[in-house]
């Protein structure tokens, strides 16, 4: 909430400008439905040009900062001490009123008294729009489909808050963001990235996501996606490509937050703090491993399209699809703006999300070579491609799954994630030598193939092949004479 000492300085200068505010929007909203907030909105009975000035003189009595975000609408932040919420004040000359006609949704367009704060009351609330009463019925509604035309982002941000206020889009509203979803296209990336992970963080995420799709928005933002309809699976699934790539995301989050999955499915889940610290860790601007996930969940089997082939008996394969999605889901979230690392990441994780359950195939378990291999080629996403292996099994069973299967399944995949975990895993031995160790010896210039010995010699040492830098150096020697590529003209220092 506001600071007492920002609210005394807010109320001190208003008084002096003869001006009054309100606390409009969301955190009017959030406060009658007993929710937190995450900003504070005022909007400021000013001319645009006195804003700054007056935003100045409340930080500087409240020992906060100001920022003139536009200064030629009248938008200021206030940015408060560490750990406070920051506050906008935009600058209404036309009065209360038409302001909160302006805004989105009729729940958005509630006012309350600066000097009410923070004792809200629906009594006292402004409600031009009849909020309180959509408020009351749990419904999302459009004060008209021009103000959703207006800014566009408005048309997710509905589904989006429907996801998470766990309301219904009215009727109208939905007809309004059918008729213009293509609009979306236009939105800067960022923007549709921030609305698009609210959304996918919430528990139900599949249903909204369904909602999405049903409203046309999905495919506007993702059109890769639309390729994906009506792709029909083999037996094993229970979907289509593009449901169950949506079915991955809800099975996905169901697992992460252990909820909204049977609990005989639950139960199957290894689940603890280190597992709930990991997926916690952040990648980039508040976004999470578990965003991460999710979204490699929609992406992972975006190229399965492109790689169907229906053979003579009319069996269904998708051979390569891993790998030929890196590119797609690398594009599609480059265009959405989220980080190189976000994007290596979901990479990753499509290039390798059946390599678990390939490896796990043989009664024995995965082999030691198998298991440092596939701890090699997922790096920092190890952990989360197991993870969305699961999510991946769940989705592709839906309905259908036998709990037996599934056990069986959980299992082996928890035993490359204990085996990881394991203090004894060889994919953290140190080095035996090194490339220069390697050069120095075999008279190998700098190169590929330099890297591609110490990865093999890394293997062996992981499997138990090796033990000493003797042994690494005579295995290096027979590698480097059995090699037709080693005697180009990138290996030998002579030549």
């Amino acid at each position: 909430m506001l600071t007492s000492e920002i609210l005394k300085a807010t109320r001190q200068a208003l008084r002096e400008c003869h001006s009054s505010a309100w606390v409009v929007g969301g955190a009017v909203r959030d406060a009658l439905l007993g929710r937190g907030c995450a900003d504070i909105d005022l909007a400021v009975d000013v001319d645009p040009e006195s804003l700054p000035k007056l935003a100045n003189i409340i930080a500087n009595a409240s020992g906060a900062a100001a920022v003139t975000l536009d200064a030629k609408r009248g938008v200021c932040r206030i940015v408060p001490k560490s750990g406070l919420i920051p506050i906008d004040l935009t600058a209404i000359p036309s009065g209360i009123g038409p302001d909160l006609l302006r805004r989105d949704f009729t729940i958005n367009a509630l006012g309350l008294p600066l000097q009410l704060w923070p004792n809200v009351e629906a009594s006292q609330a402004l409600d031009p729009a009849g909020g309180l009463a959509d408020l009351s019925a749990k419904r999302i509604r459009a004060i008209s489909e021009k103000t959703l035309t207006a800014d566009p982002l408005r048309l997710l941000r509905a589904v989006r808050l429907c996801a998470e206020l766990g309301f219904e889009i009215d009727s109208e509203t939905s007809v309004w963001i059918k008729r213009n979803a293509a609009l979306i296209k236009s939105v800067a990336g960022e923007r549709i990235r921030d609305e698009f992970v609210r959304l996918i963080r919430q528990p139900r995420s599949a249903h909204h996501l369904h909602l999405l799709d049903y409203l046309g928005l999905l495919t506007q933002i993702i059109p890769e996606l639309e390729e994906a309809r009506d792709v029909a699976q083999p037996d094993g699934h229970h979907w289509d490509v593009l449901q169950h790539s949506i079915e991955t995301v809800g099975s996905a989050k169901g697992v992460l937050q252990q909820e909204s999955l049977p609990a005989a499915v639950l139960e199957r889940i290894q689940w603890d703090d280190d597992l709930i610290g990991h997926f916690n860790q952040s990648t980039a601007q508040g976004r999470t491993r578990s965003d991460v996930l999710a979204l490699a969940g929609l992406l992972h089997d975006i190229a399965k399209p492109a790689c169907k082939t229906v053979g003579e008996d009319g069996r269904i394969r998708f051979l390569g699809h891993p790998k030929f999605g890196v590119i797609p889901s690398e594009k599609i979230l480059q265009r959405l703006r989220f980080s190189v690392r976000e994007r290596r990441m979901v990479a990753t994780m499509v290039r390798e999300h059946l390599r678990p359950a390939l490896i796990t195939r043989s009664h024995d378990g995965p082999s030691s070579r198998a298991l440092f291999r596939y701890f090699r080629d997922t790096g920092q996403v190890t952990v989360d491609t197991l993870f969305l292996s699961l999510a991946d099994y769940l989705a592709a069973k839906g309905p259908r799954l036998d709990q037996e299967d599934w056990h069986a399944y959980a299992e082996r995949i928890h035993g490359i994630l204990d085996a990881y975990r394991s203090e004894s895993s060889e994919v953290q031995v140190p080095k035996l030598v090194n490339g220069h160790d390697l050069m120095g010896t075999l008279g190998l210039k700098p190169g590929p193939f330099v890297g591609r010995l110490m990865n093999s010699l890394r293997e062996a040492q992981a499997t138990g092949e090796i033990e000493t830098r003797s042994e690494a150096l005579a295995l290096a020697s027979k590698l480097f004479v059995s090699t037709p590529a080693a005697r180009g003209s990138e290996a030998l220092a002579e030549e």
